[in-house]
């Protein structure tokens, strides 16, 4: 992107070469508003901004351009498929006769053009710049080209067909990079260009039986789900035998890391009034960690008490079942982890402990704030498990060598 000297300096990693052109859109999923960069007339690129810690003093020192950037966030530029901006745009100008909700009729053939109201001309004009956008299309839309602009209307057998092909395509990526992890050092030798979750061409993903308790593939579903609007990311789920949200998180292994659990599990308390196996497996994550934290206190029975009150209580079973989780119920799960963990910790993780409980208490929604804590807390617990652990190892060593 160009450097403007009348715009503060920002560090930014973007995909591909060549200038951005940035602009504001709706989100697809939560109409909030999103940065995109449009990249000439090849690609559209979604802006993310990472943050380090509160605690953290960062800067950058950037070479070439002799100073230092106060700002320490990192902005990062990835690749989003355009079809997803405009997924509930053709879902709209279709209108009321969607097969969602009515077999009888397929919807209406509309103008492009048509599809974008008022407050979305700035979106238009980008994604109309984009090469082959017209025969993207086709992936998702029945297209009549009889008339002087193309006719376009949604249909919904494609869009399914599309998105099953996207979140297979993930997952493909998500047991690529586990089998790289497993075989560290080991180079792949796999010929052929490697299948995308931009491809609109292929055949549908395979059997939904294939599919069942298939971690990297719910995982996929749910981070495509992300982008879906209301409706498609459980249609998504039920054509590949997806489960829920928090089952998926549930499945996501440990060694994975917290990051996919934490999104798994905010868009499980996202999504309104839960399933009764969606409440059951966030609260089962909760009584884990209280079962985790115990076992490492296992003198101290009033924390036992304490955390059995904070996280056990029927009314907060009944509030997670409904839904109805809101900040002050997060902030007291909060108080009662935030303590027990700190008797867990060596002094010197004091501040990382003290790090959790501000950014869950600062994270916004009570979903993420959930997520938030029960998965950083998990992080802090798993460390602390191995360390003991591996004193219970050498105690037992030393005893057998005498």
């Amino acid at each position: 992107a160009r450097h403007s000297p009348t715009m503060p300096t920002r560090l930014l990693v973007a995909h591909g070469e060549g200038e951005l052109i940035f602009f504001v859109a709706r989100h697809p999923r939560t109409s909030d508003p999103m940065m995109l960069g449009r990249r000439a007339d090849s690609a559209i690129l979604e802006v993310h901004r990472h943050v380090p810690p509160k605690a953290a003093k960062a800067s950058w020192l950037v070479a070439g351009l002799e100073q230092v950037v106060q700002d320490g966030a990192l902005y990062l530029a990835t690749p989003i498929d355009p079809l997803l901006l405009l997924l509930p745009l053709l879902e709209r100008a279709r209108g009321g006769a969607s097969s969602l909700k009515r077999e009888s009729s397929a919807g209406l053939y509309k103008p492009l053009s048509e599809a974008f109201g008022g407050d979305e001309a700035g979106l238009e004009q980008h994604l109309t710049r984009l090469s082959g956008l017209s025969e993207r299309l086709r992936a998702i839309c029945d297209v009549n080209d009889k008339y002087g602009e193309p006719m376009v209307r949604l249909s919904d057998p494609l869009v399914l067909g599309w998105l099953r092909r996207k979140a297979e395509a993930v997952a493909a990526h998500l047991r690529a990079h586990a089998a790289e992890q497993q075989a560290a050092g080991a180079t792949a030798g796999a010929a052929g260009r490697a299948m995308t979750q931009f491809d609109c061409e292929g055949d549908e993903a395979g059997a939904p039986a294939a599919a069942a308790h298939d971690a990297a593939l719910a995982t996929a579903c749910h981070l495509v789900g992300e982008y879906l609007p209301d409706g498609w990311a459980a249609r998504l789920c039920a054509s590949l035998d997806v489960p829920e949200a928090a089952e998926a998180a549930a499945a996501v292994g440990r060694d994975q890391g917290w990051d996919q659990r934490y999104e798994l599990i905010v868009r499980a308390l996202s999504q309104g009034r839960l399933s009764e196996s969606d409440a059951e497996l966030l609260l089962r994550l909760l009584a884990d960690l209280v079962r985790r934290m115990s076992a490492l206190l296992p003198g101290r029975l009033e924390v036992h008490a304490d955390l059995e009150q904070a996280v056990g209580s029927a009314a907060l079973r009944a509030k997670v079942l409904s839904g109805a989780v809101d900040a002050a119920d997060v902030s007291r799960l909060v108080a009662a982890v935030h303590g027990p963990l700190t008797q867990l910790v060596a002094p010197v993780q004091d501040g990382e402990v003290e790090e959790v409980r501000r950014a869950a208490l600062a994270a916004g929604t009570p979903a993420r704030m959930m997520a938030l804590l029960l998965c950083r807390t998990d992080t802090i617990l798993s460390e602390t498990e191995r360390l003991v652990q591996g004193q219970t190892q050498r105690g037992e060593g030393d005893k057998s060598s005498r």
